[in-house]
């Protein structure tokens, strides 16, 4: 399996179905070994962690714990650095604004936490930049936890801020740096997602075009450098509708293979506990 396959490489391996606790569910993201799923909630401030008995496999997932993160502030994404020793949240404060925190793990990687809250807040950043207050839901962070690029979720703002640390893994050190992406020719209204391929050579957004939920691709000059991405040309054309879909993930899988999942309430309302998914493998 290919770490940098084309997003027209992947094809559709798997669907089905499950069910999770609660409601308001986004951002589900894999532990390394690919037998945890994490979701952030947007009504309040956990994360809620499940378990799969067959690794990778969204059908086998069974609720076991939730995460408290000590704030009052709605959560909108989560996010892993690349060796899973960090975890970063984006949440709104008043007045909408933005900020980010990252959060260490007692562990390498996130894993069972029942024993206690494992976070320590290293840091909370407002994000400026972002032109209105509309929560932005999905971001990635560079393997040096240096560079945070962050996805307006405004319908008029279709692209991709860069923020820089000066403390690697302190957002409390962010600082606003310039638009790195525009990704408003390929989309018309909204982005859900954003996600490295395994090796960092590729970025793939997830949004709306002409009514139809695509995901496209943008090829990086630098590994892992938003700032020089370009639209590839490449896109596919997935079967959520364009007000459902919450996540995309790629999990590389320690056994050697890839493959991404398409996460969705069913019935096209985040409150519920029937959900979708949608797996893709590499070639």
């Amino acid at each position: 399996p290919a770490p940098d396959a084309d997003i027209t490489d992947y094809s559709f391996a798997t669907a089905g179905t499950f069910t999770i606790a609660g409601n308001n569910h986004l951002t589900p993201i894999f532990n390394i070994a690919g037998d945890r799923v994490y979701f952030s909630r947007s009504t309040s401030v956990e994360t809620w962690q499940y378990s799969m008995s067959t690794p990778g496999d969204m059908s086998t997932i069974a609720f076991e714990l939730t995460h408290g993160w000590g704030t009052t502030q709605f959560q909108r994404g989560l996010t892993l650095n690349k060796d899973r020793s960090k975890a970063y949240k984006i949440r709104t404060g008043g007045g909408g604004d933005f900020f980010v925190s990252a959060d260490p793990f007692s562990v390498t990687e996130m894993g069972d936490v029942s024993g206690g809250n494992p976070y320590t807040m290293t840091g909370v950043s407002a994000l400026a930049g972002i032109a209105t207050p509309v929560s932005p839901v999905s971001f990635v962070v560079t393997p040096d936890d240096l560079n945070l690029f962050v996805q307006s979720a405004d319908v008029g703002d279709r692209a991709i801020y860069h923020y820089l640390m000066s403390i690697a893994g302190d957002a409390g050190t962010a600082t606003f740096q310039a638009q790195a992406l525009d990704v408003s020719s390929e989309f018309d209204t909204n982005l859900f997602t954003i996600v490295y391929t395994p090796d960092g050579s590729k970025l793939f957004v997830v949004g709306t075009d002409s009514g139809a939920t695509i995901i496209a691709q943008y090829d990086l000059g630098t590994a892992y450098d938003v700032n020089t991405a370009v639209y590839s040309g490449k896109q596919i054309t997935v079967t959520p509708g364009s007000t459902v879909l919450l996540g995309l993930f790629v999990w590389d899988d320690p056994a050697g293979g890839f493959q991404f999942n398409l996460v969705y309430p069913t019935g096209g309302a985040s409150n519920g506990a029937a959900w979708s998914f949608d797996r893709y493998d590499a070639p």
